[in-house]
């Protein structure tokens, strides 16, 4: 009798497994297709980095690298400060979020963002504000985002304009500016742009 038992308790236990792999296994396009992922959370952005892909071997491309233009990505790091949130809101006991859910934030303090140029590029003399040449995988130029809601913390640009000299390297100033008038900003250098 208890054979039969143990026999019964292993059948369920491997069909239950069969089933978890047999979920894992199946290819879905949607990162979030159970509405399972949190929503935004309210944020003020306290902090800004800057950094250029590719990501490759666990770093961010440097100034001394060389990478192709069509490789490039100018990366914003936001850094949120998360406001106080309802002790109930999201809170409820066995809630899992899947790991592939992105954490992101609803940004109520920020007024805009820009990119300059510390140094001539081609044509373009030092001071010229370049955020009309940075697009989000939207197609939106970085010049036209005022939506600052449901962002993510890291904002990768794709630079759309071809350097008229091959290995020219953007030399930039990223200004974050806040809703009270204040501004944060970053110097970089980019990785040294190979055309062709």
């Amino acid at each position: 009798m208890s054979n039969k038992k143990a026999h019964t308790t292993m059948a369920l236990v491997f069909g239950y497994m069969g089933l978890l792999i047999f979920g894992s296994c199946l290819s879905e396009t949607n990162p979030d297709p159970y509405n399972q992922c949190p929503g935004p959370r309210m944020a003020d952005a306290k902090g800004l980095n800057v950094f250029h892909a590719p990501y490759t071997d666990n770093h961010y491309s440097t100034f001394e690298d060389t990478v192709l233009l069509e490789d490039y990505i100018f990366v914003l790091e936001i850094t949120p400060e998360v406001l106080k949130e309802s002790f109930l809101k999201n809170s409820l006991p066995g809630q899992a979020y899947a790991l592939s859910c992105l954490e992101s934030y609803n940004f109520r303090n920020i007024s805009n963002l820009s990119v300059t140029l510390t140094a001539p590029f081609g044509d373009l003399p030092t001071g010229t504000d370049i955020s009309y040449l940075f697009e989000n995988y939207n197609k939106e130029m970085l010049s036209k985002i005022r939506d600052f809601n449901n962002l993510e913390p890291y904002l990768g640009l794709y630079f759309k304009s071809v350097p008229k000299e091959n290995f020219s390297q953007l030399k930039t100033r990223t200004y974050l500016f806040l809703k009270n008038g204040t501004q944060i900003w970053v110097d970089s250098t980019s990785p040294h742009l190979k055309t062709n």
